[in-house]
C-alpha cells in the first residue's frame, strides 16, 4: 500500500500563507479538542503545538475547522471520566 504524503503537514511548520493558498478544510478529532480545552490533561507540549496549528487555521481567511457534535458529547464524557477517576 502506497502512502500519500501530500497532505501531511508538520505542526511545527505551518504558516498562514501555505494554508491560505490551498484552501483546506481540517477536522479536528476528540483528542485534539480534549488537549486544547482540558487544562487537567497533563499535555502541555501537545496544547502548545495545536493552539498554534488552531490559531493558524483561524487566521487562514479560507481554510476551515470541521467539527462533529459527536466530537463534543465524546469530549465531556472523556473530561467527566477523568474527574471521577481523579476523584477515587
Amino acid at each position: 500500500m502506497q502512502i500519500n504524503c501530500e497532505n501531511v503537514i508538520d505542526l511545527n511548520h505551518i504558516n498562514i500563507e501555505d494554508l491560505n493558498e490551498r484552501k483546506l478544510a481540517f477536522y479536528l478529532d476528540t483528542n485534539i479538542w480534549y488537549w486544547l480545552t482540558y487544562p487537567d490533561s497533563n499535555t502541555e507540549r501537545l496544547s502548545d503545538d495545536y493552539a498554534h496549528f488552531v490559531n493558524e487555521i483561524h487566521l487562514a481567511k479560507d481554510t476551515k475547522i470541521l467539527y462533529s457534535h459527536l466530537t463534543f458529547a465524546e469530549l465531556t464524557n472523556i473530561i467527566e471520566r477523568d474527574k471521577l477517576n481523579s476523584q477515587l
